[in-house]
């Protein structure tokens, strides 16, 4: 048993003061059995991951080999926060984990960074139409807002829409 307001204020501060003795309480502080603390500890440990390599590669674990969905989504979401240092990670999954690629294009989307660009036209031309993944795709292509993402766009949308 825990004093759950204590333990959120806490993980509360250790994301904010940044340094490696925080991040390394935040580290040690996640236990499965602490499920309904999971998406603070991944909003602070992000913090930390904007410049941590070891608080990126402690998120990336929890994507890559925690069972719970809840906790995998809550990990995802962090990496937003991380920006361009979360974009390999991210790509990796819109590639290989279909369960979260809805949530992981918008992520791409919001980050708004033109590295992503190929690799959503190719889940794009992958995806079959009239769906809500494609137009998730489509949206984050157009956040991108980049000369050439609306050129992909619109070499998609010639090739598999001319009539």
């Amino acid at each position: 048993s825990y004093n759950r307001p204590l333990l959120v204020a806490y993980i509360n501060y250790f994301g904010a003061i940044q340094t490696t003795p925080s991040e390394n309480m935040l580290m040690m502080l996640y236990q499965p059995d602490l499920l309904p603390v999971h998406h603070h500890i991944m909003k602070a440990i992000s913090h930390h991951a904007i410049t941590s390599d070891a608080a990126l590669e402690f998120l990336n674990h929890i994507i890559d080999t925690h069972t719970d969905d809840y906790t995998i989504i809550q990990a995802i979401f962090a990496l937003e926060s991380v920006g361009v240092r979360s974009l390999f990670t991210l790509i990796n999954l819109l590639k290989t984990d279909n369960s979260h690629c809805l949530i992981v294009i918008e992520i791409l989307g919001r980050l708004r960074h033109p590295t992503a660009i190929p690799h959503l036209i190719q889940k794009l031309l992958t995806t079959p139409t009239d769906t809500k993944l494609e137009q998730a795709l489509i949206k984050a292509l157009e956040e991108i807002g980049t000369e050439t993402s609306f050129a992909a766009l619109n070499a998609w949308h010639n090739t598999y829409y001319a009539h």
